[in-house]
């Protein structure tokens, strides 16, 4: 090894005494050479990509699941949506905004919450904006189902409900067969009635977002298209009429016994089955017969009504259709009517006419078709008969014809066999084109608002218990899901404007939030608030990665090319700048608002949040501003121009001019100033080289760098400066004494620059982004440095020392009147030296004071450890970022202690992209049962009514289930919204016919592929198979950073048994992105430390070949983090991914600190206590300078406005180098002293290593105890190798 040691240092002299004289020859050309690249390198800046990722993708651990679960998530939809927030909440003292004693009077006549978050509402409907010459609105960013074709302007199934609703006017008599009697408690019709115009059509659907104004009517007030209002007047008849729920709903009331004279006790559907009971909708030859009026001028009606349907269901078969049962009158053809006739006759008294036969038997049939529509709607062959039985009679005994109104519905049937083929059976294609016409009614019928209630009629304790009234109901298994329940009137109920159920905490938040306590005998939980402190609103505009949106910008803007990410993410940042503006207003109470003084909500206080928010405050943050910037290298400047001046001596020697000229002559404060210049240019040559060598940057890494490098390379320029001067002799040439400071100064500050880039790039393991691209960008800056350091400031080192031998004073260059030969150290040197001989060096060499510094480091150390353990906090929340009084931090503070819900993504991605397999929709459905319980997720709603397969309305299963019987011709089996289609072909014919007509709704939560290709194609596109869904859901509770944690494990725990060959499933959302690092966080932190010492162990091992000064390098540095970690929760710094970060560059400062001094020691000579005295002498002046330069340019930095800036970076930093110095030259010379290696064998003919000829070595100049010093060391030397 010692020769070894001895060939590598003989090398290690020759070149950089080699490059020393290279310099020396050539110093314009080699600092010229310098100044180029720099500025070649910096120009890289104008091209610097920063990462634009979210920021919490950048502090993902990549070693987790989550990455490819991000990974498959952004490549379908393009990554998390952009989520937007108003919140309306009491300004006063108590926070209340409803409470449920208060039913004075209605809140419509005062200000109130309700209308403010309608006002929010109403600003953000409003907005505007000018992108590329084009104006935008809120219509083209946010997230919305896509209208049906059949409901799509100009379309022939919209034209159908135009001409549906002439036939529902209120003169036409047709709606009293909509709305059969008041006696079943049915909605009647509102008295001004008018129908959606001719050409009526939807052009686009509401945002989707879920709201505590979706409770009350007015919530049509803000966005609700035209359209669907008009829609709104007969989506609900409409679908009474047809929808199999009626049924369901009305059970109750159709099983309620009802006692007929001279009859058994009959129900109501026995008595309209019977005939008995007449429906109003019914019209006798005699004239209109009132509803639900006992009918006894026919006997034995029951048994004709049995009759009539045996003879229909013989008639109607593959040769006679359903239409060829009718005239165009309405009236039953001759060849209907005599088989009929044939099969009642019987029943009939012998006196009944032929004529009174056939009435009878048309009027039996109309019985029969009323109660198959009343009572059967799916009966697979008469069902279809009801409507068509109705559209083409003349209402209220008309005749077709005669009126417009009859002729109007009359056309309903015309278009309805419009494009008919012959051979097709019209039977068929008429409860298609009914299916087609109404099944989407189904879903129209819950979205409209006529039904809810009108806050401004209640009083603010109604508004109270509608709410917990409307949680409760869809808490009841019993209940919830039931849409028209709510619509009936029967519960009451909070639903999304798409008929989602919404949980009550979604929206709005109360005082003393209850816990959940089962209700005896219920089966369910109950929910109950005595008043409601906040109200809110929330929606999600699309990522704009989303090929949805992207396809939908294409649609609306073709003559814009949406090709460009960045085009698409300055659109959707474009829109929350305009909103965020706009919001502002309010949040900040200006005049005119309604929250002015004095104003209607005056009282009331406004928060919010827009897509801009979190990226804006965490670039923000981690950002250093300009003119604060500017005052910290100003502050250094001024620092370093007096440490490496010899100002303080100049004054001293003010009287005495040649003094004062060799004081000045002995100055290097311009070479000072130019070092930390080369430093500056160097840093950003650090981030420009970056960028030509595309190192991914972030905000982080391009804010941190310059400082860490300006941190890691004051210390080094200090060193080399510090050499200079100490080694300057005037009675050697410059050549001589480059070459000796080179040799000297060159090694050392090699070894701190290599070792920490290999600390740094030995951490790039840890599994975190950020830190990944900051370890990246810090090992090339700190290596640029180097460069820099050795091509410009060494050239200006020899330009310097030129200067000092031609006697030439410092800053204004002129000569000294006296020349000056002494070979003496400056004075301000020496100034140190005699604090080193007489104090500093005496007290560590004193074996008391050796042990009290070990003991009470070690038990500091031991401290820190147990406190880092025991008491550091994890996570980071978005208040412990944003600034005091900011619209961010207080939605912020709001978010994390009373909005205590997260909405997430659940995705279902089929195996080999078939969803058609009986097998994965069935674990699809068993999932959602599964995961629906979850203590942590949002209890009132049904992830059945949020998924494409289940039981919301607009789910392939509900429509599927209404057109069964249609689909039976083609063998289908049965299925219903609980059982999946168990027929590959039947699902895939069935597919494109649902998302044409009502599947469109949920198209932000598919993604489709062509079949035969694999690439992303449109679900309407003929080719497409549904390969990727969504479903969201929200988690509720999330208040301490435990909860999160206990979170995502539950869910995890639901999700993944659910796993086969069949879907691949998990959940996403923007928890999992934030939280996911802290499942491993203190092994991230265990790696990053140990990674950065096995880089730091390496590479002084390789420049030393001394493995036990490495260790005990290492040992101190590790110290130095340990102390750190436990001196975090006194700074009020948690530990994730920024603070981990900064861990990694305290290796770096911590190794600026050892590793110059470490290697000092064991180039000294002389006993151990001698050595430590040296070392002393050479790096202590140094790194005093770089640690006190670094403190107060970093104090400046403190006075940045965020005190997220000032606790981890300023505060961090300055606490990191007062850690490393106390550590790096009180600690380690100690420790070194008891136990360092021997000092490195001293070639005479180099000379290299007599470091007593550095400051002395002692007492003087002339080496008057190199002697000394060498004897005893060859005396240690040899007890210490014995």
């Amino acid at each position: 090894m010692g020769s070894v040691r001895q060939h590598f240092n003989n090398f290690a002299d020759r070149l950089f005494t080699g490059y020393a004289n290279l310099v020396v020859r050539f110093t314009a050309l080699v600092g010229g050479l310098g100044v180029l690249l720099a500025v070649a390198f910096a120009l890289g800046l104008l091209v610097t990509d920063v990462d634009k990722r979210n920021v919490n993708e950048l502090w993902t651990d990549l070693d987790s699941r989550l990455v490819d679960e991000m990974k498959e998530f952004e490549r379908y939809y393009g990554g998390l949506t952009r989520k937007l927030t108003s919140v309306v909440s009491s300004a006063s003292s108590e926070g209340v905004l409803f409470n449920i004693s208060d039913n004075d009077a209605p809140v419509g006549a005062t200000g109130n919450g309700m209308a403010a978050l309608q006002e929010s509402m109403a600003v953000w409907a409003n907005v505007t904006f000018t992108y590329d010459n084009n104006v935008y609105s809120y219509n083209d960013v946010c997230e919305r189902p896509v209208v049906p074709v059949p409901f799509r302007r100009s379309q022939s199934s919209a034209d159908l409900y135009w001409r549906f609703a002439q036939c529902m006017q209120a003169d036409s008599g047709f709606t009293r067969y909509i709305y059969p009697t008041a006696r079943l408690q049915f909605p009647t019709l509102p008295a001004a009635y008018t129908p959606v115009e001719e050409g009526w059509g939807i052009d686009e659907f509401p945002c989707s977002r879920a709201s505590a104004l979706d409770c009350f009517r007015e919530g049509q007030e803000v966005d609700w298209p035209s359209a669907l209002r008009e829609l709104g007047d007969i989506a609900f008849p409409l679908a009474t009429a047809v929808n199999s729920t009626y049924t369901t709903v009305h059970n109750q009331i159709a099983n309620t016994p009802v006692e007929v004279p001279g009859l058994p006790p009959l129900t109501v559907s026995q008595l309209v089955l019977s005939g008995q009971l007449v429906p109003c909708w019914f019209a006798s030859s005699t004239g209109n017969v009132d509803c639900l009026e006992p009918r006894t001028n026919v006997s034995n009606q029951a048994e004709l009504v049995t009759a009539v349907t045996l003879a229909l269901r013989s008639l109607i078969a593959p040769t006679i259709g359903v239409l060829d049962l009718f005239d165009t009158s309405g009236r039953l053809r001759m060849a209907v009517t005599t088989p009929l006739v044939a099969n009642v006759i019987d029943f009939l008294p012998a006196t009944t006419n032929q004529t009174d036969v056939e009435l009878l038997a048309e009027q039996a049939t109309r019985i029969l078709l009323t109660s198959v529509g009343m009572a059967a709607g799916n009966d697979p062959v008469l069902a279809p008969l009801l409507l068509y039985l109705d559209f083409n009679r003349a209402v209220d005994g008309g005749t077709v014809g005669n009126t417009t109104i009859g002729a109007t519905c009359l056309s309903v049937a015309a278009l309805a066999q419009a494009g008919v083929a012959p051979s097709a059976d019209p039977a068929l294609q008429v409860r298609a084109l009914i299916i087609e016409l109404v099944g989407a009614a189904q879903f129209f019928s819950s979205i409209g608002f006529y039904w809810r209630p009108s806050y401004k009629t209640m009083t603010p304790g109604q508004i109270v218990e509608h709410i917990n009234d409307a949680a409760n109901s869809q808490l009841n298994p019993a209940v919830r899901g039931s849409r028209t329940a709510c619509i009936f009137g029967q519960v009451k109920c909070c639903q999304a404007w798409n008929g989602a159920f919404l949980g009550t905490s979604i929206y709005s938040s109360g005082i003393a939030r209850p816990q959940r306590q089962n209700v005896s005998g219920t089966g369910f939980s109950s929910l109950s608030l005595s008043a409601i402190t906040l109200i809110r609103s929330g929606w999600e505009d699309y990522h704009h990665n989303n090929p949805v949106w992207q396809d939908q910008l294409e649609e609306r803007y073709p003559s814009v090319s949406w090709t460009s990410e960045e085009r698409r993410e300055d659109l959707a940042r474009a829109f929350d700048q305009k909103l965020t503006d706009d919001w502002l207003r309010l949040y900040q109470r200006e005049a005119g608002t309604g929250y002015g003084a004095g104003e209607m909500f005056s009282a009331l206080r406004f928060d919010f949040a827009t897509g801009n928010s979190l990226t804006d405050i965490l670039e923000q943050a981690g950002s250093v501003e300009g003119s604060l910037l500017g005052l910290s290298y100003g502050v250094m400047a001024v620092l370093v121009f007096i440490s490496l001046g010899n100002y303080g001596t100049a004054l001293l020697k003010i009287g005495n001019r040649e003094e004062l000229e060799l004081a000045m002559v002995n100055s290097h404060g311009i070479l000072g100033l130019f070092g930390l210049a080369t430093i500056a240019i160097s840093s950003a040559a650090g981030i420009g080289f970056a960028s030509y060598v595309q190192v991914t940057l972030n905000g982080i890494s391009v804010n941190l760098a310059p400082f860490v490098s300006l941190g890691l390379g004051i210390d080094d320029m200090f060193v080399l400066a510090h050499t200079m001067t100490a080694l300057n002799d005037r009675s050697r040439s410059v050549k001589d004494n480059m070459g000796a400071v080179m040799r000297l100064a060159g090694p050392s500050v090699c070894l701190t620059s290599v070792a920490n880039a290999a600390a740094f790039i030995l951490i790039y393991p840890v599994p975190i982004a950020a830190v990944r691209q900051l370890v990246l960008v810090l090992m090339i800056s700190v290596l640029i440095n180097l460069l820099f350091l050795f091509l410009i400031f060494v050239p200006l080192m020899v330009y310097d020392m030129r200067r000092n031998h031609a006697n030439r004073m410092d800053v204004i260059f002129t000569k000294a009147s006296k020349a000056n030969k002494s070979s003496t150290p400056e004075e301000a040197n020496t100034m140190m030296a005699r604090f080193i001989d007489k104090v500093y060096a005496p007290l560590l060499s004193n074996t008391i004071a050796k042990i009290v510094i070990v003991l009470l480091f070690t038990a500091f150390c031991a401290v820190m450890l147990w406190n880092g353990i025991v008491n550091t906090e994890q996570g980071l929340r978005t208040s412990d970022i944003a600034l005091r009084d900011t619209y961010q931090r207080d939605l912020a503070r709001l978010t994390e202690t009373t909005i205590t819900i997260q909405k997430s993504n659940l995705l279902f991605i089929a195996r080999d992209r078939q969803f058609s397999d009986v097998n994965a929709q069935q674990r699809m459905l068993d999932l959602l049962d599964a995961l629906e319980p979850s203590p942590h997720i949002v209890q009132g709603t049904r992830l059945h009514d949020l998924n494409f397969l289940s039981n919301s309305t607009a789910s392939i299963l509900a429509f599927y289930n209404l057109q069964q019987q249609a689909l039976a011709q083609f063998d289908c089996p049965d299925a219903n919204v609980n059982v999946p289609i168990n027929s590959t072909f039947c699902y895939n014919f069935f597919f494109p016919i649902w998302f044409a007509r009502i599947g469109t709704l949920l198209t932000p939560y598919l993604y489709c592929q062509h079949h035969a290709t694999g690439e992303r194609v449109p679900c309407m596109h003929r080719d497409a198979v549904l390969t990727v869904a969504r479903t969201n859901y929200y988690f509720d509770n999330l208040v301490e950073h435990q909860t999160y944690l206990d979170a995502i494990t539950d869910v995890r725990s639901r999700v993944d048994p659910f796993n086969n060959n069949d879907i691949r499933t998990f959940s996403i959302g923007y928890i999992f992105y934030f939280w996911e690092q802290y499942f491993d966080i203190e092994i991230t932190l265990i790696s990053a430390i140990g990674y950065g010492l096995l880089g730091v162990f390496v590479i002084t091992f390789l420049f030393q070949l001394n493995p036990w000064l490495s260790i005990i390098v290492c040992f101190i540095i590790l110290m130095i983090d340990i102390q750190l970690i436990g001196l975090m929760r006194p700074m009020d710094v948690k530990l994730n991914a920024i603070s981990i970060a900064n861990l990694v560059i305290s290796i770096g400062m911590a190794v600026e600190f050892t590793a110059h001094y470490a290697r000092a020691f064991l180039l000294a000579q002389g006993s151990r206590n001698q050595r430590m005295k040296i070392a002393l002498h050479e790096m202590l002046q140094p790194m005093i300078n770089g640690a006190l330069s670094t403190i107060i340019a970093l104090s400046v930095l403190s006075a940045n406005q965020f005190p997220f800036f000032r606790r981890y970076y300023a505060l961090t930093y300055v606490v990191m180098v007062l850690v490393a110095f106390a550590n790096g030259l009180i600690l380690l010379p100690v420790v070194l002293s008891l136990v360092g290696p021997p000092a490195r064998e001293v070639d005479d003919k180099s000379g290299t290593y007599r470091m007593n000829e550095l400051n002395n070595g002692g007492e003087s100049q002339n080496g008057t105890m190199k002697k000394p010093i060498e004897a005893a060391a060859t005396e240690e030397k040899t007890t210490e190798l014995a």
